[in-house]
């Protein structure tokens, strides 16, 4: 899979094959995303994921803002995994933040080469979110780029949505979150900051991720089962684990 950043496809030479696209911040990666991507794959064109190199809630409010569900890293595997070929970053900006939602399009349109677009009924994009899918859709078909609208996936009467998974993250509740993901949650520490051993022999571990609440919780860890501590949002790891070579923590079901 390919990466590409915004600001060099702008400037650069357009996409050279005709392209299926989809644009979120798909934090989390979970079963609607999914959806939205499923769709652009196997299409006979070129399967383009539109992303966000950085969460924008960080941008508008940094000082709340409690980490992604996923790391920049396992999106994008999880994007070649589901056959993507070209991911799209986007550093949010305040030069991005004022480009309005339709000269957004017409950008991904002239030199994105876009001819199919899947997104979610109730997208919205631009400058104060004002363009809604309907007219995205509206515009698009008018250039003869097919745009589908997708309804959200639902559990039940809910919603399947990032907001829901990280409320169950928050709450300890990994196989609500796992359901929703299609996955279990796995945390992304590869670039944490490690200290030498704590007291009783324990490790500490800080990343910006989303965390659960303080508490001990059974994990997998370099392919074992543990336990682990976090507290005062600093995970603490096993010292027999070298922290250096940890990389990812998956969460089981029970805690």
């Amino acid at each position: 899979m390919r990466v590409l950043d915004w600001q060099d496809l702008i400037t650069g030479q357009p996409l050279p094959r005709p392209a299926a696209m989809t644009i979120g911040v798909f934090d989390g990666v979970h079963r609607g995303h999914q959806a939205l991507i499923t769709r652009i794959v196997g299409r006979g064109l070129e399967p383009v994921v539109v992303t966000f190199r950085q969460n924008p809630r960080l941008f508008f409010d940094s000082a709340n803002y409690m980490g992604d569900i996923s790391s920049l890293a396992q999106k994008l595997s999880l994007f070649e995994s589901l056959g993507v070929a070209i991911t799209i970053l986007i550093d949010f900006s305040s030069d991005f933040s004022r480009l309005s939602g339709r000269d957004f399009i017409d950008f991904l349109t002239t030199y994105g080469n876009m001819a199919y677009l899947v997104i979610g009924a109730q997208f919205r994009c631009g400058h104060g979110l004002d363009t809604d899918a309907v007219l995205i859709k509206r515009v698009n078909e008018q250039n003869g780029v097919e745009t589908e609208l997708v309804d959200m996936v639902l559990d039940g009467a809910e919603t399947v949505s990032s907001s829901r998974i990280r409320a169950a993250i928050r709450a300890g509740d990994f196989g609500a979150a796992e359901a929703d993901m299609g996955r279990a949650f796995t945390l992304d520490i590869e670039s944490a900051d490690s200290s030498s051993t704590a007291p009783d022999n324990w490790k500490r571990c800080s990343v910006r991720r989303l965390l659960p609440p303080d508490g001990t919780y059974r994990v997998v860890v370099a392919e074992r089962e543990t336990e682990i501590e976090i507290t005062n949002g600093t995970i603490m790891l096993p010292a027999f684990l070298d922290a250096a070579h940890v990389t990812h923590i998956k969460f089981l079901k029970n805690i």
